[in-house]
């Protein structure tokens, strides 16, 4: 039993203690008189100084221009990336010079094998094409879009 009432003398203080508050402002007061004036100030502060106006925060890039400089300089990098694929001219001579090679080695040519000459262009038909080139550059150029997209869309940028 002594844990309880420990427990309710604790309440039963709180109690007094907040009433203690509440009661003891009031007792230097008369109830029908009004409340006295306060005492007067001796000097006035002087007037607070305005505020510098804040600075507006700038707005963001336009998306429309954050797009062009994005895939501007996203662009600029497929012609190497794409290079190896690009590069048709140098594949189809070198595809070109080796059939020849190989038909005058298999004819035994010392000099001219006029069939071997014209190597037939089913042979180096895939080197010669833009085929991979084109390719190369179409799927860069979704990765530059895709990029660009992200990158420039709001909030990044504004709309």
């Amino acid at each position: 039993m002594a844990p309880r009432s420990g427990a309710f003398f604790l309440q039963a203080a709180a109690v007094a203690a907040v009433l203690a508050m509440l009661v003891v402002p009031s007792l230097g007061r008369c109830h029908g008189s009004p409340s006295p004036a306060p005492p007067p100030t001796t000097s006035t502060p002087p007037p607070l100084a305005p505020l510098p106006p804040s600075p507006a925060l700038a707005p963001g890039p336009s998306c429309n221009d954050c797009y062009s400089q994005c895939y501007f300089s996203c662009d600029a990098s497929i012609s190497s990336t794409c290079s190896v694929y690009c590069n048709v001219e140098g594949a189809c001579n070198s595809c070109r010079a080796n059939t020849i090679k190989e038909c005058r080695a298999s004819k035994n040519c010392a000099g001219s094998c006029d069939e071997c000459n014209d190597p037939t262009n089913s042979s180096c038909a895939l080197a010669c094409s833009t085929q991979y080139c084109d390719r190369c550059r179409y799927w860069e150029i979704q990765k530059c879009q895709k990029k660009c997209r992200q990158e420039c869309s709001a909030p990044k940028c504004v709309p």
